[in-house]
């Protein structure tokens, strides 16, 4: 099992590359620090409302439980104006993982997008 400090020290490392990622994606600090902040401004909100903690949404979970949380939160961001490859980079997932998330949550709510 995962101590505090060992999950303090991988979220340490996570932000350290999601900036790299972020910043090879054309974000430059500064941009990242805000579009990273929003990112998990809404990733709380949404966990907040399927009372699931922030980490396992963003994390490398595959559990169904996880999906519409997930799409919800995708459909959000890319509805705010971010690129699927920023949410990608947000969410250690390829932008087109992301883009199936967002058709799927959009075909469920009888959406089309």
């Amino acid at each position: 099992m995962e101590t505090l400090d060992d999950m303090d020290a991988r979220h340490k490392r996570e932000k350290s590359e999601l900036i790299s990622k972020m910043i090879k994606l054309g974000a430059g600090p500064n941009n990242y620090e805000i579009a990273a902040g929003e990112m998990k401004l809404q990733t709380k909100f949404v966990a907040r409302k399927y009372r699931m903690p922030v980490s396992e949404l963003i994390g490398p979970r595959k559990h169904r439980v996880y999906n519409e949380p997930r799409r919800e939160i995708w459909c959000s961001l890319k509805g705010k104006g971010y690129s699927l490859k920023q949410i990608g980079a947000f969410f250690n997932r390829h932008h087109t993982s992301i883009l199936h998330g967002i058709q799927q949550h959009e075909a469920r709510n009888g959406r089309m997008g």
